[in-house]
């Protein structure tokens, strides 16, 4: 997966998710403030200038939209320095929008100075965002 721009990107996952009406509406309504006024705007932006952006197709955040979202066991793990504080603002909402801020281990982890090493099953798989930054998005089963 090519990304460009990841700030746009975790935006594109964003907005795919609530135009799609995918959204944890129950954990948002029980743990957000301000996601009324998160949504109008997120959904007045154009989409395709969205995409654009992000250097990356509808087809692409559409899948990893529905796999982060539907992966009981994510995790999403970035370095801090590696982000903007625009685009990490946009993680920490894409776990919102999911639901999976807070339940381990559903949960955002940053790490400050070295990758984080991680063993899995041998049917689990590590989907890389960002090949230099280390933002990546783990999708996790049984471990033993």
């Amino acid at each position: 997966m090519k990304i460009d721009n990841y700030f746009h990107f975790i935006q594109a996952v964003n907005h795919y998710l609530i135009a799609n009406n995918l959204q944890n509406e129950l954990f948002i309504k029980d743990r957000t403030e301000g996601y009324d006024v998160y949504k109008k705007t997120l959904l007045a932006a154009d989409f395709n200038k969205i995409l654009k952006a992000a250097g990356t197709d509808e087809k692409t955040v559409a899948a990893f939209a529905k796999d982060y979202n539907n992966e009981m066991n994510a995790l999403l793990i970035f370095q801090e320095k590696a982000l903007s504080a625009n685009a990490s603002m946009e993680v920490h909402n894409l776990a919102m929008i999911t639901g999976k801020l807070g339940k381990l281990p559903m949960d955002l982890s940053h790490s400050r100075k070295k990758i984080m090493h991680m063993a899995f099953s041998t049917w689990a798989f590590v989907l890389q965002l960002v090949w230099a930054l280390n933002l990546f998005w783990i999708k996790t089963g049984n471990t033993a």
